[in-house]
């Protein structure tokens, strides 16, 4: 399955698919009406590729139609934009196709209101998206196909827009996909985002992988061929196939092993797919009674399913030639589960169509019960580290698997077990060895944690390294229930720790710094504060880069408006400049019929002779327009900050490099860079951004980089 769209796409080759299928005449007739409402509400409207926009949701179907996705779905699928971008609304499209496509139309609709939140972004959008799931989990697969159409087309759009939609699909949309089981879909979001996200990790990577990819297709069919003959003498029905790496998978593993391309034996891989449980085993003896497996790269996830269900046996053997390939082999159950995780579900072949979220994804509802009773901070770190982070599945003594995130502890393994194996845990031994309760556990690894009566409960300094939602939570309600004065005094001696490295102190804080802190935040005071830091529920870190490098502190650059072409108006006042997408250099004008002001949507018009004339997005003189001379139109933000940050570092090579990464990923421009080392390195640079509160994200995240001892903003 690779998600890709017919020559000519058109709503009868998909009813056509459909009937073909079984699905119900009457389903099918309500699917047409769906998608002829579609096309009334977007009649008019022209995507960026310059085709008509009824294509965008009609491959939004198509690909809900090749997941297997029920009648509802699909007709979401058709209407998904119709509310936000047309004047269809709501209640007439539950009127017209009914409550439960109502629903879903209105959870993707609010998903456009979840925008990219990066690392340290809002927790009110992770608790929207959560809710979102939690209510129906078709929202998410509609949205994941609106996505990917979204990212097939997305050359048409400017580049810097096209890298934050790829960061932000690379990022969170991907991730999610995985988490839900899809992992196809998962690879292919990543290969369209790759070469717009990091373009030139994108083309060292299709060079290194084009080196001898005709000798190993070659190699690959060979290989296949014998696998044939060889299953064919045992009377064992099977598909056998060559699966190529996805090329961001790839990249990863990469950077893991130096970039060198022999260390990876999975490039290709030879997919098995038979009829039985039972028929795998077998397939496997035959694999390896042929061929000698390495012994460590023999996996059973039929017996051990990974932690979001994936199950299958995977083993690497040498083969032709002694060189080595990955071999996979599944039944068409697991192979379908695995191509369409969540969505197989809602498969048309089984009889329920129940919204009920499935047993293996019942985390979704126990990060939401989770959301209630953590603070802001902590409900995003413990909702990314469920979601956006690989998980792992380690054992216990008795040999039960516990799903846990990838850098994990023996810590959040114990809350995991029970709150009160956390709460006196003195010590781990992982496969029979004992380890730091800080240690990052390894999938399939033996935990077994020690435990003391004499244990009063658990360390303040866990919090700096668990990664779960119920350890941290189990552990600052311990903390909670300590004495207030001592917290207080805790919570002072942390804070004048983070201060000291700026100079300041808790005596120091000035009022009107406090002030706008409290502004921001639910505490009333300074000493709630400490109280909070002291219980474990602020980080010190945090708390002093809210005081101090919040949009409170920083001015816009001066002279930013002589750095930008204006417009002139009838009274010669000077406006903001216009972007007009895919025009430079045109002589802009604003329309008198409608005067657009500053920041209102708009949309430009190229008129005959005088360039292109701005007006208001709802104008009737263009909202009807029906050709190519409607241009998509904003306001650039007129300010822009310039910050210059000294950052001390412990001593190492590549401290430059993660520090100027970071930045790139937050698209940041840094300027005169100058790194110094002695003792340890100190880097200063200068960085400009167009949005005040962004100052607080850059050092937070610079801040998160391991080697980094200070971040501070220079005068």
């Amino acid at each position: 399955m690779r998600f890709k769209l017919p020559q000519n796409p058109n709503i009868d080759d998909l009813l056509s698919i459909l009937k073909k299928r079984g699905v119900s005449s009457v389903d099918v007739e309500r699917i047409k009406r769906a998608y002829l409402k579609a096309d009334e509400c977007h009649k008019g409207q022209i995507r960026k590729t310059g085709e008509a926009y009824i294509m965008h949701p009609l491959a939004t179907a198509y690909y809900l139609v090749e997941l297997g996705m029920d009648y509802a779905s699909i007709v979401a699928g058709l209407l998904h934009d119709t509310i936000e971008d047309t004047d269809y609304k709501i209640e007439n499209l539950e009127k017209d196709f009914g409550s439960e496509v109502a629903s879903l139309v209105e959870g993707v609709t609010r998903l456009g209101g979840v925008k990219y939140f990066g690392k340290k972004g809002k927790a009110e959008d992770l608790r929207k998206l959560l809710l979102i799931m939690a209510k129906d989990l078709r929202v998410i697969v509609v949205k994941l196909t609106d996505r990917l159409h979204n990212m097939q087309t997305v050359y048409a759009l400017p580049s810097l827009k096209r890298k934050k939609i790829a960061k932000e699909t690379i990022e969170i949309y991907a991730p999610l996909a995985s988490r839900l089981g899809m992992g196809e879909m998962k690879g292919i979001l990543e290969d369209l985002s790759f070469k717009y996200y990091l373009p030139n990790e994108y083309k060292k990577t299709l060079l290194l992988l084009g080196k001898d990819q005709d000798s190993r297709d070659v190699y690959v069919s060979e290989v296949v061929s014998q696998i044939k003959e060889k299953l064919k003498r045992e009377k064992i029905k099977a598909q056998i196939e060559g699966r190529a790496k996805h090329l961001y998978s790839l990249y990863k593993k990469l950077e893991r092993h130096n970039n060198d391309i022999s260390k990876i034996y999975d490039l290709e891989a030879i997919r098995i797919i038979v009829g039985s449980i039972s028929d795998c085993y077998k397939v496997l003896g035959i694999v390896h009674k042929e061929w000698k497996p390495l012994l460590k790269r023999i996996k059973d996830y039929i017996a051990i399913p990974k932690p979001n269900g994936y199950r299958s046996l995977h083993t690497t053997v040498f083969a032709l030639e002694g060189k080595i390939i990955e071999i996979q082999i599944k039944t068409q159950e697991m192979h379908e589960e695995a191509e369409w995780g969540i969505a197989a579900h809602w498969h048309y072949k089984e009889i329920k169509k129940s919204k009920e979220v499935p047993e293996k994804l019942r985390w979704i509802n126990k990060l939401l019960s989770w959301q209630k009773e953590l603070g802001a901070s902590e409900f995003m770190e413990g909702f990314k580290s469920d979601v956006f982070q690989d998980r792992i599945f380690v054992f216990t003594p008795k040999g039960e698997a516990i799903d846990l995130p990838e850098g994990a502890t023996p810590v959040d393994f114990a809350y995991a077990i029970h709150t009160q194996i956390g709460n006196s845990c003195i010590g781990a031994k992982v496969n029979g060895k004992i380890v730091p309760l800080s240690y990052d556990l390894k999938n399939g690894s033996l935990i077994e944690i020690i435990t003391s009566k004499k244990q009063l409960g658990p360390s303040r300094d866990w919090i700096r390294f668990v990664k779960t939602p119920t350890a941290l939570h189990e552990i600052r309600k311990w903390l909670r229930g300590q004495d207030k004065d001592k917290n207080l005094d805790i919570g002072r001696d942390l804070l004048n720790k983070e201060l000291k490295k700026i100079g300041k102190t808790v005596d120091k804080i000035s009022r009107k710094d406090l002030d706008f802190y409290k502004a921001k935040n639910t505490y009333g005071d300074l000493d709630s504060i400490l109280v909070a830091i002291g219980e474990g529920f602020l980080k010190p870190k945090r708390v002093l880069s809210d005081l101090y490098f919040s949009e409170n502190n920083i001015k816009p650059k001066s002279g930013i408006f002589d750095k930008i072409l204006p417009i002139f108006n009838k009274n010669n006042r000077k406006e903001p400049k216009i972007i007009v997408e895919g025009e430079q250099n045109m002589l802009l004008s604003i329309a008198s019929c409608c005067s657009p002001k500053p920041y209102t949507p708009i949309k430009g018009y190229i008129t005959r002779g005088k360039g292109i004339s701005i007006h208001v997005s709802s104008c009737p003189n263009i909202v009807n327009k029906k050709d190519n001379r409607v241009l998509n139109a904003l306001w650039e933000n007129p300010d822009i900050y310039e910050v210059s940050l000294y950052i001390e570092a412990e001593n190492n090579s590549d401290i430059l490099k993660k520090i100027t990464d970071i930045l790139s990923k937050m698209l940041i421009e840094a300027r005169n860079i100058n790194l110094k080392k002695n003792n340890i390195s100190k880097v200063t640079l200068d960085i400009e951004f167009a949005k005040p509160n962004q100052l607080k994200e850059i050092v937070e995240s610079i801040s998160d980089i391991p080697e980094v001892i200070l971040v501070k903003k220079l005068k």
